[in-house]
């Protein structure tokens, strides 16, 4: 079974969340190396099937910030194991990163551009590092950030009629 993991946005929010389902009715969550238990029945209590495809949300514990479990409810199929799933293309994305500077609002910058650049495309600046590393990992080679199209501008708020 192959399973999209989605966590719905108010739960939280996982950035290409990569997951691999075994042959037992287990997730392998990717980024935390966690075992994670599958339904074998879908909220519509339809029976799940190696090679079926699905859309998994989970809640997490507000103590650890961790999926512990998947019920029923959270599982959905998409389609049947005889669909095939088209093949995906690479892609390369162009970043700009806008970061507000707001002292007037209590709230100023905490990292320099250099610090920012670094976070997103890594150590060199060449994309082998930091978030773009994570993103081409993740998306197994198909999403990188494009290190030249990067950038990163702050936005200066001026007047407290702007903080939010």
């Amino acid at each position: 079974m192959r399973v999209i993991w989605r966590l719905p946005a108010l739960k939280a929010v996982v950035a290409l969340a990569s997951v691999l389902l075994i042959a037992s009715p287990v997730l392998l969550d990717s980024r935390t190396k966690r075992l994670i238990p599958l339904p074998s029945r879908d909220r519509n209590n339809r029976p799940a099937h190696a090679g079926d495809v699905a859309v998994a949300a989970c809640t997490l514990d507000p103590v650890t910030n961790q999926c512990s479990y998947v019920a029923p409810g959270d599982l959905t199929l998409i389609n049947a194991l005889s669909t095939t799933l088209p093949e995906a293309s690479p892609s390369q994305m162009k970043y700009l990163v806008m970061v507000a500077d707001a002292p007037i609002c209590n709230s100023p910058m905490e990292m320099d551009m250099t610090q920012i650049r670094t976070a997103y495309l890594g150590p060199n600046l060449d994309g082998q590092g930091g978030t773009a590393k994570f993103l081409e990992d993740c998306s197994y080679g198909l999403t990188t950030i494009l290190p030249s199209a990067f950038q990163a501008i702050r936005v200066p708020i001026t007047s407290s009629s702007q903080c939010w």
